[in-house]
């Protein structure tokens, strides 16, 4: 559109100025009918420099391929019930298949990195010295709200999306396909004129929001130091969280009973047994929906698994989620506890993160 306005550049507006060589008084009504003929063509060639919905999608499409880094900031708030939490974000891409993404949990000031590289997926908590890898495609078949190219795919996959534009830039309503959470059914993204993400907002089959992310800063073809996609570097570079965070350490275990529990299932049993690094306590549901609680302090170790696995936004902190022949297991570390957890369960993804979800903000024994 801009393009096409330096064609008609100027600040006069008048008939004379336009069409020169005649004065107002001598435009007669055939000389006025001409002139709205030219009006008429040249608000068609205006909405022609317009681009249609589906010009912004084959753009959208090809975006991927035309990027070759990116860096990305902003806020994360998740809602959980009437408790909402806010996690610090920043994204890393380089091309073709490095990701760095840190997550400061702005209420317990922890900060985790979720990073892919050559060897593999890694969720890293660098002030418990703390590694988990394994083996993942992500986020190709599933990916986070932060992320750029889920938020791409995300448009260009849904066939039903909604498209708005506007001076500023462009706003779809699509859906949720890229989440594990089956209860997020539709997302609405704000995209600036030259495709920037600025804001992507998630809804429930409530219509309620439930995730939203609002970056204030994001920049194409940035330039990254070397070493800044090693697991090494970080773990062991990363902002040193508050005293009373670090105090939590060195607090005993306290068990956290799920807020949500599937109907039909039901606390049958709880012993406390003895590991090789602390006491470790195992509840175990049973019922419609059996699933395994464990509970432990969550202590410096490096946890490699060659099994495929998914990592996993549970509330503010990170964990991943190993897939097995029938059952999944899932294991986060809770920042603001400081308790290590892993669910075992047949359960549909959605269904876990539900009640781990439920986890936070539930009263301690």
């Amino acid at each position: 559109m801009t393009s096409c306005l330096r064609i008609l550049s100027g600040n006069s507006t008048r008939l004379t100025d336009i069409f020169p060589g005649k004065s107002e008084g001598e435009w007669d009504m055939r000389q006025k009918s001409w002139f709205l003929v030219f009006v008429l063509i040249l608000s068609v060639f205006l909405s022609a420099c317009e681009k249609s919905s589906e010009d912004v999608v084959s753009d959208l499409r090809k975006q991927p391929e035309e990027i070759d880094s990116y860096t990305g900031h902003g806020k994360l708030t998740l809602q959980a019930g009437k408790k909402s939490q806010e996690v610090d974000v920043e994204v890393w891409y380089k091309r073709p298949n490095l990701y760095r993404v840190q997550l400061k949990n702005e209420t317990s000031d922890v900060t985790q990195v979720l990073l892919k590289n050559d060897k593999g997926v890694y969720v890293l908590t660098p002030h418990l010295k703390k590694s988990y890898r394994f083996q993942s495609d992500w986020p190709a078949t599933s990916g986070q709200i932060y992320l750029y190219q889920t938020i791409l795919s995300s448009i260009v996959e849904d066939q039903s999306r909604k498209v708005d534009a506007d001076k500023k830039g462009y706003q779809f309503e699509v859906a949720t396909t890229k989440y594990m959470n089956k209860t997020w059914v539709k997302q609405k993204i704000w995209l600036t004129s030259d495709y920037k993400p600025e804001k992507v907002e998630v809804y429930d089959d409530k219509d309620q929001p439930v995730v939203k992310m609002v970056f204030d800063r994001f920049e194409y073809d940035t330039k990254f130091d070397k070493g800044v996609f090693d697991s090494e570097r970080n773990l062991t570079h990363a902002p040193v969280p508050s005293k009373e965070t670090l105090g939590r350490l060195h607090s005993e275990l306290s068990v956290i009973t799920p807020g949500t529990i599937p109907q039909g299932t039901r606390l049958t049993d709880e012993q406390t047994i003895q590991g090789a690094k602390g006491s470790i306590v195992v509840q175990r549901f049973h019922g419609s929906k059996p699933f395994t609680l464990s509970q432990r302090k969550a202590m410096p170790d490096q946890l490699e698994k060659a099994s495929y696995g998914k990592p996993v936004q549970v509330q503010g902190s990170l964990g991943m989620l190993l897939e097995f022949s029938n059952q999944k297991s899932l294991i986060w570390v809770d920042s603001e506890k400081q308790v290590e957890y892993e669910m075992v369960s047949s359960m549909d993804t959605s269904e876990m993160i539900e009640i781990a979800t439920s986890l936070t903000g539930q009263s301690q024994k």
